[in-house]
């Protein structure tokens, strides 16, 4: 069992010749260039994204001053709601005392045909009176 755990792994044993050599090393060297050059268009665009974060932050503070321009609106168009709700209060008063009068001028109408009937009986009685009907 120890012989299974202690074999060691068996390389190939592929030797390079000097010139697959130097042809491996160019194409290790040509990878760790174009790895840097991905760098630093990874750090461009980076650079990039923050640019446009601070845009976006810019664009977010805008907003927000529309924002509380909406709400300074909405205060006015809530003051004039109310005043609207107190002069409709009024006006409702109004139409009541309206009411009111209506119902003042309907009885004063009945009193006067009451006095009109008075004032036509007596003057009746009294042409009857001077005429000596009775």
């Amino acid at each position: 069992m120890r012989t299974a755990l202690a074999r060691k792994q068996e390389s190939e044993g592929y030797n390079m010749e000097p010139a697959e050599e130097r042809q491996l090393l160019t194409q290790v060297g040509e990878l760790r260039a174009d790895v840097r050059h991905l760098q630093s268009d990874v750090t461009d665009i980076k650079a990039r994204f923050d640019k446009v974060d601070i845009k976006f932050e810019k664009v977010d503070e805008r907003f927000e001053k529309v924002d509380e321009r909406f709400n300074e609106v909405d205060e006015r168009f809530n003051k004039v709601d109310e005043r609207l709700d107190k002069i409709r209060d009024s006006i409702d008063g109004v139409k009541e005392s309206i009411s009111g009068v209506k119902e003042l001028i309907v009885s004063a109408k009945l009193w006067a045909y009451g006095l009109y009937v008075g004032l036509a009986a007596s003057l009746l009685y009294i042409i009857a009176k001077s005429a000596k009907w009775i």
